[in-house]
Protein backbone atom coordinates (compact mmCIF):
# COMPACT_ATOMS: atom_id res chain seq x y z
CA UNK A 1 0.00 0.00 0.00
CA UNK A 2 2.78 2.30 0.72
CA UNK A 3 4.92 1.50 -2.21
CA UNK A 4 1.52 2.19 -4.33
CA UNK A 5 1.13 5.92 -2.47
CA UNK A 6 4.92 6.50 -3.02
CA UNK A 7 4.54 5.84 -6.62
CA UNK A 8 1.43 7.89 -6.81
CA UNK A 9 2.62 10.70 -5.39
CA UNK A 10 6.13 10.63 -7.11
CA UNK A 11 4.35 10.48 -10.69
CA UNK A 12 1.71 13.35 -9.62
CA UNK A 13 5.26 15.29 -8.57
CA UNK A 14 6.34 14.95 -11.85
CA UNK A 15 3.17 15.21 -14.44
CA UNK A 16 2.21 18.30 -12.51
CA UNK A 17 5.63 19.87 -11.71
CA UNK A 18 4.98 20.26 -7.96
CA UNK A 19 7.63 20.23 -5.15
CA UNK A 20 8.90 16.90 -4.87
CA UNK A 21 11.22 16.68 -1.80
CA UNK A 22 8.77 16.11 0.64
CA UNK A 23 5.46 14.79 -1.12
CA UNK A 24 4.18 13.12 2.06
CA UNK A 25 4.17 16.26 3.55
CA UNK A 26 0.49 17.73 4.22
CA UNK A 27 1.89 21.38 4.51
CA UNK A 28 4.41 21.19 1.66
CA UNK A 29 1.38 19.98 -0.44
CA UNK A 30 -0.82 23.12 0.75
CA UNK A 31 2.42 25.85 0.61
CA UNK A 32 2.30 26.43 4.20
CA UNK A 33 5.38 24.66 5.80
CA UNK A 34 8.47 25.75 6.75
CA UNK A 35 10.38 24.38 4.05
CA UNK A 36 7.86 25.27 1.78
CA UNK A 37 8.56 28.53 2.59
CA UNK A 38 12.04 28.17 2.18
CA UNK A 39 12.17 26.68 -1.30
CA UNK A 40 9.79 29.66 -2.40
CA UNK A 41 11.33 32.41 -0.85
CA UNK A 42 11.66 35.15 -3.29
CA UNK A 43 15.18 36.76 -1.41
CA UNK A 44 16.51 36.52 1.67
CA UNK A 45 15.26 39.70 3.91
CA UNK A 46 17.39 42.02 5.61
CA UNK A 47 14.88 42.52 8.48
CA UNK A 48 15.18 44.71 11.34
CA UNK A 49 13.34 44.50 14.91
CA UNK A 50 12.75 47.88 16.51
CA UNK A 51 11.36 46.66 20.21
CA UNK A 52 11.15 48.43 23.35
CA UNK A 53 11.31 47.03 26.84
CA UNK A 54 7.74 46.84 26.78
CA UNK A 55 7.90 44.36 24.60
CA UNK A 56 7.17 40.82 24.30
CA UNK A 57 10.55 39.61 23.73
CA UNK A 58 10.26 35.88 24.08
CA UNK A 59 7.52 36.18 21.07
CA UNK A 60 10.20 38.08 19.49
CA UNK A 61 12.97 35.98 19.40
CA UNK A 62 10.40 32.47 18.74
CA UNK A 63 9.83 35.11 15.61
CA UNK A 64 13.26 36.02 14.82
CA UNK A 65 14.13 32.04 14.80
CA UNK A 66 11.49 31.41 12.43
CA UNK A 67 12.57 33.48 10.03
CA UNK A 68 16.63 33.35 10.67
CA UNK A 69 15.77 29.39 9.79
CA UNK A 70 14.02 30.31 6.52
CA UNK A 71 16.86 32.13 5.50
CA UNK A 72 16.39 35.83 6.30
CA UNK A 73 19.03 37.72 8.34
CA UNK A 74 17.50 39.94 11.48
CA UNK A 75 18.39 42.07 13.97
CA UNK A 76 16.44 42.54 17.21
CA UNK A 77 17.66 46.69 18.49
CA UNK A 78 16.20 48.56 21.23
CA UNK A 79 18.18 51.94 20.55
CA UNK A 80 17.00 54.93 18.39
CA UNK A 81 20.80 55.38 17.19
CA UNK A 82 20.90 51.81 16.25
CA UNK A 83 18.27 52.19 14.09
CA UNK A 84 19.18 54.88 12.31
CA UNK A 85 22.89 53.82 11.88
CA UNK A 86 21.06 50.67 10.34
CA UNK A 87 18.68 52.80 7.98
CA UNK A 88 21.69 55.01 6.69
CA UNK A 89 23.61 51.76 5.51
CA UNK A 90 20.85 51.16 2.76
CA UNK A 91 20.67 47.52 3.73
CA UNK A 92 17.23 47.13 5.76
CA UNK A 93 14.23 45.74 3.82
CA UNK A 94 11.79 45.51 6.19
CA UNK A 95 11.26 47.10 9.89
CA UNK A 96 9.30 45.21 12.45
CA UNK A 97 7.68 47.18 15.74
CA UNK A 98 5.64 47.87 17.87
CA UNK A 99 2.37 49.71 17.74
CA UNK A 100 3.80 52.39 19.97
CA UNK A 101 7.17 52.85 18.18
CA UNK A 102 5.50 53.57 14.66
CA UNK A 103 5.63 57.26 14.85
CA UNK A 104 9.46 57.34 15.43
CA UNK A 105 9.92 54.34 13.02
CA UNK A 106 7.93 55.90 10.34
CA UNK A 107 9.65 59.18 11.21
CA UNK A 108 13.31 57.49 10.77
CA UNK A 109 12.69 55.39 7.62
CA UNK A 110 10.70 58.84 6.00
CA UNK A 111 14.42 60.91 6.43
CA UNK A 112 16.57 57.75 5.67
CA UNK A 113 17.53 57.47 2.03
CA UNK A 114 16.20 53.75 1.79
CA UNK A 115 12.52 53.14 2.16
CA UNK A 116 12.34 49.71 3.87
CA UNK A 117 8.72 48.41 4.59
CA UNK A 118 7.62 49.31 8.06
CA UNK A 119 5.46 46.29 9.68
CA UNK A 120 3.58 47.08 12.85
CA UNK A 121 3.81 44.11 15.40
CA UNK A 122 0.49 44.06 17.10
CA UNK A 123 0.41 41.44 20.49
CA UNK A 124 -2.83 38.85 20.46
CA UNK A 125 -3.30 39.76 23.90
CA UNK A 126 -3.50 43.31 23.05
CA UNK A 127 -6.57 45.41 22.23
CA UNK A 128 -7.39 45.10 18.60
CA UNK A 129 -5.47 47.16 16.21
CA UNK A 130 -7.19 50.81 15.72
CA UNK A 131 -8.35 50.89 12.34
CA UNK A 132 -5.67 53.96 11.65
CA UNK A 133 -3.13 51.25 11.63
CA UNK A 134 -4.27 49.36 9.13
CA UNK A 135 -5.27 52.06 6.96
CA UNK A 136 -1.82 53.41 6.86
CA UNK A 137 0.35 50.24 6.68
CA UNK A 138 -0.62 47.28 4.32
CA UNK A 139 0.80 44.74 6.15
CA UNK A 140 0.20 44.19 10.43
CA UNK A 141 1.35 41.12 11.94
CA UNK A 142 0.38 39.75 14.74
CA UNK A 143 3.30 38.95 17.31
CA UNK A 144 2.32 35.51 18.56
CA UNK A 145 0.09 33.75 15.37
CA UNK A 146 1.38 30.67 13.51
CA UNK A 147 4.65 31.03 12.10
CA UNK A 148 3.69 30.05 8.47
CA UNK A 149 1.36 33.26 8.67
CA UNK A 150 4.21 35.14 9.57
CA UNK A 151 6.46 33.91 6.80
CA UNK A 152 3.89 34.47 4.43
CA UNK A 153 3.11 37.87 5.48
CA UNK A 154 7.11 38.60 4.83
CA UNK A 155 6.92 36.69 1.64
CA UNK A 156 4.44 38.95 0.28
CA UNK A 157 6.68 42.00 1.22
CA UNK A 158 9.25 40.94 -0.53
CA UNK A 159 7.50 40.55 -3.49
Amino acid sequence: MKRACLCLCLLACLAFGANGFACGDKLTQVGRGVRYQRASAVRSANIVMFLTAGSDRKAANRLRSDLTFVGHRVQIIDDDRALATLLAANDVDIVLTDVENLQLVSERVNSSRSKPAIIPLIDRSAKAAPTEIHSRFPYVMLLSARSFDQLGVISRVMQ
